[in-house]
């Protein structure tokens, strides 16, 4: 399950902070996702009061992906195999072979999550 920034959410949190500067308002508004492709990322925004704002995007190992999937065809597949296994680490492995990871190719960055 992925939760995008909608405009109602974006609207409800500029009401609840009181945020009066259009340019973090069009940030938070310009934070996006994509969990599809490779590598998977997320982008946040970041206030600091009304002084400082920025968009940090986060990139995902694959390992910590798999980890961390909630729902979705994945997910009910590598819980049937923890069942079997009783091993994340090797559930996660599984999963790579299962779904052809093995393949896929990360960059391989210090600020990989």
């Amino acid at each position: 399950m992925t939760l995008s920034l909608t405009e109602k959410a974006v609207g409800d949190i500029v009401d609840k902070f009181e945020i009066k500067d259009q340019d973090h308002i069009n940030m938070m508004k310009s934070c996006q996702e994509n969990f599809e492709t490779s590598p998977k990322w997320s982008e946040l925004c970041i206030r600091w009061e009304e002084k400082r704002a920025m968009v940090v995007r986060q990139e995902f190992a694959l390992e910590k992906f798999l980890a961390f999937q909630t729902d979705g065809d994945i997910w009910d597949w590598m819980n049937k195999d923890y069942q079997e296994t009783n091993d994340m680490i090797k559930t996660i492995e599984n999963t790579k072979k299962h779904y052809n990871y093995e393949s896929i190719k990360y960059v391989d960055s210090p600020f990989l999550l």
